[in-house]
């Protein structure tokens, strides 16, 4: 996996089964509903006109206070499988979670928050720099709901200069 893939990835999904429910969970873990439902996915490059992975993200709610997610995808020739996991502290009033897949040994955990309008998601994370294994770098994942259907993820890390990329 290159950096350039992580510096300007960005994921369209739409949904093709399933519609957000109503729960009786708390409101932080009500949010979480938007993700339920069989998505298909397509992550770009610099290239926005040429997608460099095709895949499914399939997710559902683990009880009121989780949300599962499982990749399958396959990118520039090589299958991959994922599962994250998107809870709701309600401590702490952020969310959390993790990320792991078949691409390397490295779990992301994420803490994050909504926007003001609500409508999108950023997740934080530590992980490894993917030209230095010695150092690690900040990133984060911003899932922004355009509608009940579509889903952007746009995934950046932070660079030697402090800023995102």
């Amino acid at each position: 996996m290159t950096q350039a893939f992580f510096a300007i990835v960005i994921v369209f999904l739409v949904a093709t089964t399933g519609v957000a429910q109503q729960s009786d969970s708390p409101s932080g873990f009500v949010w979480l509903n938007k993700f339920e439902g069989n998505w298909k996915t397509k992550s770009f490059g610099d290239d926005k006109e040429k997608p460099v992975a095709t895949g499914t993200f399939d997710c559902r709610m683990f009880g009121k206070t989780w949300m599962v997610c499982e990749q399958e995808a396959e990118m520039n020739g090589v299958k991959f499988n994922a599962i994250q996991r998107i809870g709701y502290d309600e401590k702490t009033k952020r969310y959390i979670g993790s990320w792991f897949d078949t691409m390397s040994q490295h779990v992301w955990e994420y803490d994050g928050e909504l926007n003001k309008d609500r409508t999108a998601l950023t997740l934080n994370a530590k992980g490894p720099d993917w030209e230095d294994s010695s150092k690690t770098r900040d990133y984060r994942d911003t899932y922004e709901f355009k509608s009940a259907d579509e889903i952007t993820l746009t995934a950046q890390m932070k660079t030697d200069e402090g800023k995102w990329k």
